[in-house]
Protein backbone atom coordinates (compact mmCIF):
# COMPACT_ATOMS: atom_id res chain seq x y z
CA UNK A 1 0.00 0.00 0.00
CA UNK A 2 0.97 3.33 -0.08
CA UNK A 3 -1.04 6.50 -0.35
CA UNK A 4 0.73 10.03 -1.77
CA UNK A 5 -1.58 12.22 -0.73
CA UNK A 6 -4.31 11.49 2.13
CA UNK A 7 -4.90 8.38 3.37
CA UNK A 8 -6.57 4.59 2.45
CA UNK A 9 -7.24 1.77 4.69
CA UNK A 10 -6.63 -2.08 3.93
CA UNK A 11 -9.11 -4.50 6.44
CA UNK A 12 -8.66 -8.61 6.20
CA UNK A 13 -5.28 -9.50 4.42
CA UNK A 14 -4.67 -13.22 4.93
CA UNK A 15 -1.40 -15.09 4.58
CA UNK A 16 -1.92 -17.33 1.63
CA UNK A 17 -3.13 -21.03 2.09
CA UNK A 18 -0.95 -23.90 1.72
CA UNK A 19 -1.57 -27.76 2.66
CA UNK A 20 0.65 -30.77 4.07
CA UNK A 21 -0.36 -33.96 2.77
CA UNK A 22 0.39 -37.46 4.29
CA UNK A 23 3.99 -38.15 4.41
CA UNK A 24 4.96 -34.88 3.38
CA UNK A 25 7.15 -33.83 6.18
CA UNK A 26 6.63 -30.20 8.02
CA UNK A 27 6.28 -27.07 5.88
CA UNK A 28 7.64 -23.95 7.96
CA UNK A 29 6.36 -20.19 7.50
CA UNK A 30 8.27 -18.03 9.13
CA UNK A 31 6.43 -15.16 11.30
CA UNK A 32 7.69 -11.69 13.26
CA UNK A 33 10.03 -12.33 15.58
CA UNK A 34 7.74 -12.40 19.71
CA UNK A 35 9.84 -12.63 22.63
CA UNK A 36 6.48 -11.95 25.07
CA UNK A 37 3.31 -12.33 24.34
CA UNK A 38 1.02 -12.40 21.80
CA UNK A 39 -1.87 -14.16 19.58
CA UNK A 40 -1.56 -16.62 17.26
CA UNK A 41 -4.78 -16.99 14.52
CA UNK A 42 -5.63 -19.09 11.66
CA UNK A 43 -7.93 -21.25 9.96
CA UNK A 44 -7.78 -24.82 9.53
CA UNK A 45 -9.36 -27.46 7.07
CA UNK A 46 -8.84 -31.25 7.79
CA UNK A 47 -9.84 -33.58 4.71
CA UNK A 48 -10.85 -36.71 6.58
CA UNK A 49 -11.98 -37.49 10.27
CA UNK A 50 -9.10 -39.51 11.43
CA UNK A 51 -6.04 -38.15 10.90
CA UNK A 52 -3.16 -36.69 12.88
CA UNK A 53 -2.73 -33.12 11.60
CA UNK A 54 -0.61 -31.11 13.94
CA UNK A 55 0.03 -26.80 13.91
CA UNK A 56 2.40 -25.57 15.71
CA UNK A 57 4.77 -22.78 16.39
CA UNK A 58 8.82 -22.95 17.06
CA UNK A 59 11.80 -20.85 17.09
CA UNK A 60 12.77 -21.16 13.40
CA UNK A 61 11.97 -23.79 10.91
CA UNK A 62 11.97 -27.13 12.59
CA UNK A 63 11.73 -30.83 10.85
CA UNK A 64 10.75 -32.83 14.42
CA UNK A 65 7.93 -32.43 16.52
CA UNK A 66 10.54 -32.07 19.49
CA UNK A 67 11.66 -28.55 17.75
CA UNK A 68 7.92 -27.22 18.52
CA UNK A 69 7.04 -25.37 21.35
CA UNK A 70 2.97 -25.03 20.91
CA UNK A 71 1.66 -27.90 19.15
CA UNK A 72 -2.61 -28.39 18.54
CA UNK A 73 -3.80 -31.18 16.20
CA UNK A 74 -6.76 -32.70 14.98
CA UNK A 75 -6.24 -36.56 16.67
CA UNK A 76 -6.79 -39.75 14.92
CA UNK A 77 -9.79 -40.39 17.40
CA UNK A 78 -11.42 -37.19 15.53
CA UNK A 79 -10.44 -34.91 18.22
CA UNK A 80 -9.51 -31.90 18.42
CA UNK A 81 -6.30 -31.41 21.55
CA UNK A 82 -3.48 -30.06 21.86
CA UNK A 83 0.36 -30.31 23.66
CA UNK A 84 0.88 -29.79 27.71
CA UNK A 85 4.31 -30.35 28.88
CA UNK A 86 5.17 -33.94 27.77
CA UNK A 87 1.67 -35.25 26.59
CA UNK A 88 -1.23 -33.95 24.82
CA UNK A 89 -5.38 -33.90 26.22
CA UNK A 90 -8.15 -31.19 25.78
CA UNK A 91 -9.93 -29.47 28.48
CA UNK A 92 -13.46 -29.72 26.19
CA UNK A 93 -14.12 -33.05 24.56
CA UNK A 94 -14.03 -31.43 20.67
CA UNK A 95 -14.67 -33.32 17.66
CA UNK A 96 -14.23 -32.83 14.17
CA UNK A 97 -15.45 -33.72 10.79
CA UNK A 98 -13.96 -33.91 7.38
CA UNK A 99 -13.99 -30.68 5.25
CA UNK A 100 -15.11 -28.37 7.87
CA UNK A 101 -12.96 -25.38 8.71
CA UNK A 102 -11.77 -24.03 12.54
CA UNK A 103 -10.67 -21.00 13.66
CA UNK A 104 -7.86 -21.54 15.94
CA UNK A 105 -6.83 -18.92 18.35
CA UNK A 106 -3.28 -19.31 20.66
CA UNK A 107 -2.52 -17.11 23.92
CA UNK A 108 0.67 -17.33 23.89
CA UNK A 109 2.76 -16.40 26.76
CA UNK A 110 7.06 -16.64 26.21
CA UNK A 111 8.72 -15.79 28.90
CA UNK A 112 6.18 -17.83 30.69
CA UNK A 113 6.70 -20.62 28.32
CA UNK A 114 2.67 -21.43 28.38
CA UNK A 115 0.00 -20.62 25.86
CA UNK A 116 -4.00 -21.03 26.13
CA UNK A 117 -5.58 -22.41 22.86
CA UNK A 118 -9.71 -21.69 21.68
CA UNK A 119 -11.52 -22.99 18.51
CA UNK A 120 -14.85 -22.08 16.70
CA UNK A 121 -16.08 -24.22 14.62
CA UNK A 122 -17.98 -22.52 11.15
CA UNK A 123 -21.23 -21.11 12.51
CA UNK A 124 -20.15 -22.23 16.34
CA UNK A 125 -18.86 -20.11 19.41
CA UNK A 126 -15.43 -20.29 20.54
CA UNK A 127 -14.41 -23.18 22.63
CA UNK A 128 -11.02 -23.88 25.16
CA UNK A 129 -9.33 -26.53 24.25
CA UNK A 130 -6.49 -25.85 27.04
CA UNK A 131 -5.29 -22.89 29.38
CA UNK A 132 -2.01 -22.25 30.85
CA UNK A 133 -0.73 -25.30 28.83
CA UNK A 134 3.30 -25.49 29.12
CA UNK A 135 5.64 -25.35 26.24
CA UNK A 136 6.45 -28.98 25.02
CA UNK A 137 9.23 -29.95 26.83
CA UNK A 138 11.77 -29.90 25.24
CA UNK A 139 11.27 -26.28 24.81
CA UNK A 140 11.16 -25.17 28.08
CA UNK A 141 14.29 -22.47 27.70
CA UNK A 142 12.90 -21.24 24.10
CA UNK A 143 12.82 -17.36 24.70
CA UNK A 144 11.64 -16.40 21.53
CA UNK A 145 8.96 -17.62 18.48
CA UNK A 146 9.01 -16.83 15.18
CA UNK A 147 8.06 -20.02 13.05
CA UNK A 148 4.58 -21.63 11.86
CA UNK A 149 4.45 -25.48 11.15
CA UNK A 150 1.72 -27.86 9.83
CA UNK A 151 2.27 -31.57 9.17
CA UNK A 152 -0.03 -34.51 8.37
CA UNK A 153 1.40 -37.35 10.38
CA UNK A 154 -1.23 -40.29 9.49
CA UNK A 155 -0.80 -42.67 6.41
CA UNK A 156 -3.52 -40.89 5.29
CA UNK A 157 -5.40 -37.53 4.43
CA UNK A 158 -4.49 -33.52 4.32
CA UNK A 159 -4.96 -30.35 6.16
CA UNK A 160 -5.22 -27.02 4.56
CA UNK A 161 -3.73 -24.20 6.83
CA UNK A 162 -5.23 -20.42 5.84
CA UNK A 163 -5.34 -16.91 7.13
CA UNK A 164 -2.46 -17.34 9.77
CA UNK A 165 -1.89 -13.70 11.68
CA UNK A 166 0.34 -13.29 14.19
CA UNK A 167 -0.90 -9.70 17.07
CA UNK A 168 1.38 -8.90 19.58
CA UNK A 169 -0.59 -6.18 21.53
CA UNK A 170 -3.80 -7.99 22.52
CA UNK A 171 -2.49 -9.31 25.85
CA UNK A 172 -1.79 -6.46 28.34
CA UNK A 173 -4.66 -4.27 30.85
CA UNK A 174 -5.06 -0.61 30.68
CA UNK A 175 -1.94 -0.18 32.41
CA UNK A 176 0.28 -2.24 29.58
CA UNK A 177 0.94 -4.91 31.75
CA UNK A 178 0.62 -8.68 30.60
CA UNK A 179 -2.10 -10.57 31.24
CA UNK A 180 -1.60 -14.24 31.90
CA UNK A 181 -4.56 -15.24 31.29
CA UNK A 182 -7.21 -13.43 29.06
CA UNK A 183 -10.71 -12.21 30.99
CA UNK A 184 -13.21 -14.57 30.12
CA UNK A 185 -15.73 -13.62 28.32
CA UNK A 186 -18.36 -11.94 29.52
CA UNK A 187 -16.07 -11.85 32.61
CA UNK A 188 -15.79 -8.67 35.08
CA UNK A 189 -12.85 -6.34 35.18
CA UNK A 190 -11.86 -3.55 37.29
CA UNK A 191 -9.15 -1.28 37.24
CA UNK A 192 -7.95 1.50 39.39
CA UNK A 193 -9.01 4.78 38.63
CA UNK A 194 -6.30 6.07 40.95
CA UNK A 195 -4.85 8.01 37.34
CA UNK A 196 -7.91 9.80 36.88
CA UNK A 197 -6.32 13.55 37.63
CA UNK A 198 -8.13 13.75 40.47
CA UNK A 199 -6.08 13.44 44.22
CA UNK A 200 -8.29 12.70 47.16
CA UNK A 201 -7.83 10.90 50.69
CA UNK A 202 -9.93 8.09 51.69
CA UNK A 203 -10.26 6.95 55.26
CA UNK A 204 -13.58 4.24 55.78
CA UNK A 205 -15.87 4.24 53.01
CA UNK A 206 -16.18 4.22 48.95
CA UNK A 207 -13.82 6.29 46.77
CA UNK A 208 -16.18 9.20 45.44
CA UNK A 209 -14.70 8.77 41.65
CA UNK A 210 -14.37 4.61 42.10
CA UNK A 211 -17.51 3.51 43.69
CA UNK A 212 -16.77 -0.10 43.93
CA UNK A 213 -13.50 0.69 45.62
CA UNK A 214 -13.63 0.49 49.46
CA UNK A 215 -11.47 2.01 52.33
CA UNK A 216 -11.60 -0.09 55.24
CA UNK A 217 -9.60 -1.19 58.45
CA UNK A 218 -7.73 2.32 60.06
CA UNK A 219 -5.93 2.58 57.18
CA UNK A 220 -5.59 6.60 55.31
CA UNK A 221 -5.73 6.37 51.63
CA UNK A 222 -4.08 9.09 50.11
CA UNK A 223 -4.56 8.72 45.84
CA UNK A 224 -2.34 11.66 43.80
CA UNK A 225 -4.98 11.47 41.19
CA UNK A 226 -1.39 10.49 38.94
CA UNK A 227 -1.47 6.82 39.33
CA UNK A 228 -0.21 5.93 42.86
CA UNK A 229 -2.24 5.07 46.21
CA UNK A 230 -0.30 5.95 49.56
CA UNK A 231 -1.30 3.85 52.41
CA UNK A 232 -0.30 4.13 56.11
CA UNK A 233 -2.39 2.66 59.17
CA UNK A 234 -1.05 2.83 62.94
CA UNK A 235 -4.09 1.17 64.24
CA UNK A 236 -5.50 -2.65 64.91
CA UNK A 237 -7.39 -2.55 61.91
CA UNK A 238 -4.39 -2.23 59.30
CA UNK A 239 -4.44 -1.03 55.66
CA UNK A 240 -7.61 -3.05 53.83
CA UNK A 241 -8.76 -1.93 50.88
CA UNK A 242 -11.45 -3.63 49.32
CA UNK A 243 -12.88 -3.57 45.53
CA UNK A 244 -16.57 -5.10 45.63
CA UNK A 245 -20.36 -4.02 44.39
CA UNK A 246 -20.91 -0.43 45.02
CA UNK A 247 -24.43 -1.50 46.26
CA UNK A 248 -23.32 -4.11 49.42
CA UNK A 249 -23.37 -2.55 52.56
CA UNK A 250 -22.11 -3.65 56.03
CA UNK A 251 -25.91 -4.53 57.08
CA UNK A 252 -26.82 -6.13 54.25
CA UNK A 253 -27.88 -9.71 53.99
CA UNK A 254 -25.68 -11.49 51.40
CA UNK A 255 -27.36 -12.98 48.29
CA UNK A 256 -25.09 -14.09 45.27
CA UNK A 257 -28.23 -12.87 43.52
CA UNK A 258 -28.12 -9.88 44.28
CA UNK A 259 -24.83 -8.36 44.31
CA UNK A 260 -21.81 -8.30 41.61
CA UNK A 261 -19.57 -11.04 42.77
CA UNK A 262 -15.75 -12.58 41.95
CA UNK A 263 -15.26 -16.22 40.74
CA UNK A 264 -11.96 -17.27 38.89
CA UNK A 265 -9.23 -13.77 39.23
CA UNK A 266 -6.19 -12.36 37.89
CA UNK A 267 -5.26 -10.19 40.64
CA UNK A 268 -2.08 -7.50 39.95
CA UNK A 269 -0.72 -5.30 41.01
CA UNK A 270 2.36 -2.77 41.83
CA UNK A 271 3.45 -2.78 45.44
CA UNK A 272 6.65 -0.46 47.60
CA UNK A 273 7.52 -1.16 50.73
CA UNK A 274 8.78 2.04 52.10
CA UNK A 275 8.15 2.51 56.22
CA UNK A 276 6.84 0.31 58.68
CA UNK A 277 7.60 -1.96 61.32
CA UNK A 278 8.75 -5.47 60.40
CA UNK A 279 5.45 -7.66 60.90
CA UNK A 280 6.55 -10.68 60.24
CA UNK A 281 3.30 -12.12 58.73
CA UNK A 282 2.52 -8.56 57.18
CA UNK A 283 3.33 -7.87 53.82
CA UNK A 284 1.50 -7.31 50.16
CA UNK A 285 -1.32 -9.76 50.84
CA UNK A 286 -4.36 -9.89 48.49
CA UNK A 287 -7.25 -12.13 49.08
CA UNK A 288 -9.72 -13.95 46.67
CA UNK A 289 -12.96 -15.95 46.59
CA UNK A 290 -13.78 -14.67 50.31
CA UNK A 291 -17.05 -11.68 51.71
CA UNK A 292 -15.13 -10.93 55.15
CA UNK A 293 -18.25 -8.00 55.23
CA UNK A 294 -18.71 -8.18 58.49
CA UNK A 295 -16.29 -9.78 60.21
CA UNK A 296 -18.94 -10.98 62.86
CA UNK A 297 -20.24 -13.46 59.91
CA UNK A 298 -17.77 -15.76 60.68
CA UNK A 299 -18.68 -18.06 57.73
CA UNK A 300 -18.30 -15.05 55.67
CA UNK A 301 -15.05 -14.68 56.61
CA UNK A 302 -13.59 -17.43 54.68
CA UNK A 303 -11.30 -17.43 51.79
CA UNK A 304 -7.31 -18.06 50.37
CA UNK A 305 -5.09 -14.91 50.25
CA UNK A 306 -1.73 -14.89 48.59
CA UNK A 307 1.31 -13.25 50.59
CA UNK A 308 4.60 -11.82 49.63
CA UNK A 309 5.53 -11.18 53.72
CA UNK A 310 7.63 -8.61 55.44
CA UNK A 311 10.26 -11.42 56.47
CA UNK A 312 11.01 -12.89 52.96
CA UNK A 313 8.38 -15.76 52.88
CA UNK A 314 6.25 -16.20 50.51
CA UNK A 315 3.03 -18.49 50.48
CA UNK A 316 -1.20 -18.83 50.47
CA UNK A 317 -3.26 -18.97 53.07
CA UNK A 318 -6.59 -20.10 53.84
CA UNK A 319 -9.08 -18.88 56.40
CA UNK A 320 -11.31 -20.90 58.37
CA UNK A 321 -13.31 -18.69 60.12
CA UNK A 322 -11.66 -14.96 61.64
CA UNK A 323 -9.45 -14.73 62.65
CA UNK A 324 -8.65 -18.25 62.69
CA UNK A 325 -6.32 -19.88 59.75
CA UNK A 326 -4.08 -22.25 58.26
CA UNK A 327 -1.02 -20.91 56.13
CA UNK A 328 1.27 -22.91 53.91
CA UNK A 329 4.33 -21.43 52.80
CA UNK A 330 7.08 -22.14 50.20
CA UNK A 331 10.36 -24.39 51.19
CA UNK A 332 11.97 -21.46 49.07
CA UNK A 333 11.89 -17.92 49.42
CA UNK A 334 12.85 -15.41 46.98
CA UNK A 335 14.24 -12.89 49.19
CA UNK A 336 15.71 -12.53 52.54
CA UNK A 337 13.23 -10.11 53.54
CA UNK A 338 10.91 -8.07 51.74
CA UNK A 339 12.53 -5.58 49.91
CA UNK A 340 12.02 -1.86 50.33
CA UNK A 341 11.80 1.14 48.30
CA UNK A 342 11.43 -0.65 44.84
CA UNK A 343 8.02 -1.44 43.21
CA UNK A 344 7.25 -5.21 42.88
CA UNK A 345 4.76 -6.39 40.33
CA UNK A 346 2.82 -8.89 42.42
CA UNK A 347 0.09 -11.00 40.43
CA UNK A 348 -2.51 -13.80 42.76
CA UNK A 349 -4.15 -16.28 40.70
CA UNK A 350 -7.69 -18.03 42.59
CA UNK A 351 -9.17 -20.17 40.21
CA UNK A 352 -11.38 -23.30 40.45
CA UNK A 353 -9.66 -26.12 38.93
CA UNK A 354 -10.33 -29.88 38.20
CA UNK A 355 -14.35 -29.60 36.90
CA UNK A 356 -14.75 -26.93 39.66
CA UNK A 357 -13.74 -29.54 42.46
CA UNK A 358 -10.77 -27.85 43.84
CA UNK A 359 -9.25 -24.04 44.19
CA UNK A 360 -5.77 -23.28 42.75
CA UNK A 361 -3.31 -20.41 44.07
CA UNK A 362 -0.68 -19.59 42.37
CA UNK A 363 1.87 -16.17 43.14
CA UNK A 364 4.00 -14.62 40.64
CA UNK A 365 6.02 -11.10 40.72
CA UNK A 366 7.45 -9.34 38.07
CA UNK A 367 11.11 -7.13 38.86
CA UNK A 368 11.65 -4.42 36.12
CA UNK A 369 8.68 -2.00 37.29
CA UNK A 370 5.88 -3.33 34.23
CA UNK A 371 8.98 -2.56 31.46
CA UNK A 372 7.33 -4.39 28.25
CA UNK A 373 4.41 -5.51 30.29
CA UNK A 374 6.88 -7.01 32.93
CA UNK A 375 9.13 -10.06 32.89
CA UNK A 376 6.47 -12.66 35.17
CA UNK A 377 7.64 -15.40 37.29
CA UNK A 378 5.90 -17.86 38.93
CA UNK A 379 7.11 -18.75 42.89
CA UNK A 380 4.88 -21.06 44.27
CA UNK A 381 1.43 -22.54 43.67
CA UNK A 382 -0.80 -24.50 45.33
CA UNK A 383 -4.20 -26.54 44.91
CA UNK A 384 -6.79 -27.11 47.67
CA UNK A 385 -7.77 -30.79 47.36
CA UNK A 386 -9.55 -30.93 50.74
CA UNK A 387 -8.26 -31.46 54.31
CA UNK A 388 -6.81 -27.83 54.65
CA UNK A 389 -8.10 -26.98 57.48
CA UNK A 390 -9.17 -30.19 58.96
CA UNK A 391 -9.52 -29.86 62.98
CA UNK A 392 -10.25 -26.02 63.26
CA UNK A 393 -13.12 -24.85 64.64
CA UNK A 394 -16.11 -24.51 62.05
CA UNK A 395 -17.43 -21.03 61.13
CA UNK A 396 -20.86 -22.82 62.55
CA UNK A 397 -22.20 -25.63 63.27
CA UNK A 398 -22.31 -28.42 60.56
CA UNK A 399 -19.60 -26.56 58.31
CA UNK A 400 -16.73 -28.54 57.32
CA UNK A 401 -13.88 -26.28 58.18
CA UNK A 402 -11.77 -28.04 55.45
CA UNK A 403 -14.50 -27.22 52.85
CA UNK A 404 -12.57 -26.35 49.76
CA UNK A 405 -14.24 -23.14 48.71
CA UNK A 406 -14.94 -23.12 45.12
CA UNK A 407 -17.38 -20.79 43.14
CA UNK A 408 -18.02 -17.32 43.17
CA UNK A 409 -17.96 -14.33 46.51
CA UNK A 410 -18.38 -11.04 47.27
CA UNK A 411 -14.69 -9.64 47.34
CA UNK A 412 -11.23 -9.40 46.53
CA UNK A 413 -8.90 -6.85 48.69
CA UNK A 414 -5.35 -6.32 49.74
CA UNK A 415 -4.51 -6.07 53.10
CA UNK A 416 -1.45 -5.05 55.49
CA UNK A 417 -0.36 -4.55 59.11
CA UNK A 418 1.59 -1.64 61.31
CA UNK A 419 2.73 0.45 58.10
CA UNK A 420 3.21 4.30 58.03
CA UNK A 421 4.07 4.35 54.44
CA UNK A 422 3.13 1.40 51.75
CA UNK A 423 2.42 2.23 48.16
CA UNK A 424 0.10 0.99 45.43
CA UNK A 425 0.06 1.80 41.51
CA UNK A 426 -2.03 -0.33 38.46
CA UNK A 427 -3.94 -2.49 40.55
CA UNK A 428 -6.09 -4.48 38.56
CA UNK A 429 -8.74 -7.47 39.02
CA UNK A 430 -10.13 -9.89 36.23
CA UNK A 431 -12.90 -12.73 35.89
CA UNK A 432 -10.68 -15.74 34.14
CA UNK A 433 -11.42 -18.76 33.08
CA UNK A 434 -11.36 -22.08 35.27
CA UNK A 435 -9.05 -24.75 34.49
Amino acid sequence: MWGDIGSMQACGFGAPCYTATAGGGWINNSFALQTNTFTAEWDATPSAANIDAVMALSSGAQTAFTGFACLTRFNLLGMIDARDGSLYHSASSISYTANTAYHFRLAVNVPTHSYSIYVTPVGGSEQVIGLNYAFRTEQQAVSTLNNQGLIVDSVSGSARLCNFAISSTGFTDRFGITELNPTISGGREWFSSWDNGQSRTITWGQDPYDLEFHGRGDGTYVIDGQGILKASSTGSGGVRMYVYDQNFQDTSVYDPNLFKTWNNVEVTVYYMRVNDTGVAYAGMVAAAKIRHIPDSDLCGTRGYYGKFRHDGGIGVEKEIRHPDSVEIDSSTSPWSVLPSDIWLGYKYIARDVDGGTHVKLELWRDMTDGANGGSWEKLYEYVDTGGWGAGHTPCSSGVDPAQIMTGPNLSVFIRDDSVSDVRYKKWSIREIASQ
